[in-house]
């Protein structure tokens, strides 16, 4: 999602795959490869519009273990934008991934719970650093917040 004063989050998804590297028996180092789809959803009832922005985001963090089940991680995560429409109810879409940086970069930072050896859930926040939007959308920056699950093979 974007901070702009009239949009709010749009719920969104995220899918890929997981690299880890032990450095010690409490500190990993892990980089991840995710397609995430991501917007904001126009607040003002008489607009009723959502933009969809999807980004191939590869977050790269270190992994500090408090017990074999419980860690949390922090790191940066660069994202390529991929594509971004304007999609109006009744109406045609429209591609904006022009009027929008093609790179992201963003300080990431959550926690993580090994359910099961293999399986894990998570929450992470993402927290944009630089201005998305380019001339006429205003500044924006991506906030978002990651509920998730991991199984590793």
């Amino acid at each position: 999602s974007t901070n702009a004063d009239d949009t709010k989050g749009k719920l969104g998804f995220h899918l890929g795959g997981v690299g880890e590297y032990e450095l010690t028996d409490q500190i990993d180092l892990v980089g991840e490869l995710l397609f995430s789809s991501q917007g904001v959803k126009d607040d003002d009832p008489d607009v009723n519009a959502t933009s969809p922005f999807n980004y191939l985001s590869i977050p790269l963090t270190a992994r500090y273990n408090f017990t074999e089940e419980v860690s949390a991680h922090a790191g940066l995560q660069p994202s390529i934008l991929l594509s971004a429409k304007q999609k109006y109810d009744g109406g045609p879409d429209i591609d904006i991934k022009d009027e929008f940086s093609g790179a992201d970069i963003a300080i990431i930072f959550g926690g993580q719970y090994a359910i099961l050896e293999q399986v894990s859930a998570g929450l992470r926040v993402v927290l944009g650093l630089n201005d998305i939007a380019k001339d006429d959308f205003g500044e924006a920056r991506n906030r978002i917040i990651q509920l998730y699950g991991v199984y590793l093979f």
